[in-house]
């Protein structure tokens, strides 16, 4: 397909509006800036041809869920790529990639990344921040395929057994730096902010949260936390520890996904009922679904609402008014000295 056959078609999907778009196998070497016209398209296929680079417009396709640009000829991953929020599906494997960007940690809803067959020598610690890779059942990949890579770190025969791994070993490697160099945090002196424990895949819940608590925050000047604060590239087990011991209120967001996770459950759940037991830190909880937690020990705290009632199974109306009681909670405790 020559250049002016792709433009065509371009106008064409966009006058469509297309969602889907397959230019796999068209003897490409290069994109058009044109390609931005796409605003609908969730899908994206450009498998199999000569492309070396992508052009910054590939930012504005900000639907695309899934993009496919394995066996090219890309030698580096585009900022442009990380700024698709959407992506639950990025192949980049068969390519000439050398490194993967710190930013790459903004595809939050990221489920697949396959890179495997590059030229990467290093993963960043970035990658744990995607919290929705997962396991694709048909082809065995456990979030990140990274095979056929000459990877030293982590270690080859960590980095192949996929996300998990890979988090366990920048996890340890970040308790030995703290110990080592003693920067673990394990109190603080002032306990004067709000820490917001919720799992990635309720950001829906979190943001209606911050929506209704930020008058408070305006009219009090207390200062809110959730993982949002921590910056691409952060040694983001050394924030979290932060916010942890200089939190006076923990804000639970309670679902089946925030009981099933590891982390929650094992790094940030413990040291705040340990400081709810030891150093006056209030503890509010909010079911956002029905879930097992009285299987845990969130049980042996008060809902800020009644459990049976979840957020989800209300109207707007009654939303709204469960979230502004959780906040005038919050506010009140704040604004208490100990």
């Amino acid at each position: 397909m020559n250049q002016e056959e792709l433009l065509q078609l371009i106008d064409q999907a966009a006058e469509d509006g297309r969602e889907k778009l397959d230019l796999e196998k068209k003897g490409l070497t290069e994109l058009p800036e044109e390609i931005g016209k796409l605003k609908n398209l969730t899908e994206l296929y450009l498998a199999f041809n000569q492309i070396s680079k992508i052009p910054n417009a590939i930012a504005n396709l900000t639907n695309l869920t899934g993009l496919y640009l394995d066996h090219n000829q890309i030698s580096e991953i585009p900022s442009a790529i990380t700024k698709l929020k959407n992506l639950t599906e990025l192949y980049l494997n068969n390519n000439q990639i050398s490194k993967i960007p710190n930013a790459i940690s903004e595809l939050k809803k990221l489920e697949i990344i396959n890179l495997s067959n590059n030229q990467i020598r290093e993963i960043p610690e970035a990658i744990v921040q995607l919290e929705n890779l997962e396991t694709d059942e048909d082809r065995m990949i456990e979030g990140i395929d990274i095979k056929g890579n000459p990877i030293i770190n982590p270690p080859y025969e960590i980095a192949e057994k996929g996300i998990n791994a890979i988090r366990i070993y920048f996890l340890n490697q970040q308790l030995s730096r703290y110990k080592d160099n003693n920067t673990m945090i394990k109190t603080a002196s002032i306990r004067d902010k709000i820490f917001v424990s919720y799992s990635h895949k309720d950001s829906k819940w979190l943001k209606e949260f911050q929506t209704h608590i930020k008058p408070f925050v305006r009219a009090d000047g207390f200062e809110i936390w959730d993982d949002t604060k921590i910056k691409s590239g952060s040694a983001w087990l050394e924030e979290i520890e932060k916010a942890l011991a200089s939190a006076k209120v923990a804000v639970l967001l309670v679902s089946p996904h925030f009981i099933a996770s590891d982390f929650i459950h094992n790094k940030e759940l413990p040291p705040l009922f340990d400081a709810a037991e030891k150093e006056g830190l209030t503890i509010f909880w909010i079911p956002i679904r029905y879930s097992a937690y009285a299987a845990t020990k969130i049980e042996k705290y008060q809902s800020a609402h009644p459990p049976d009632k979840p957020i989800v199974s209300l109207n707007t109306s009654k939303r709204d008014e469960a979230w502004v009681n959780l906040c005038k909670k919050i506010a009140k405790r704040m604004t208490q000295s100990d």
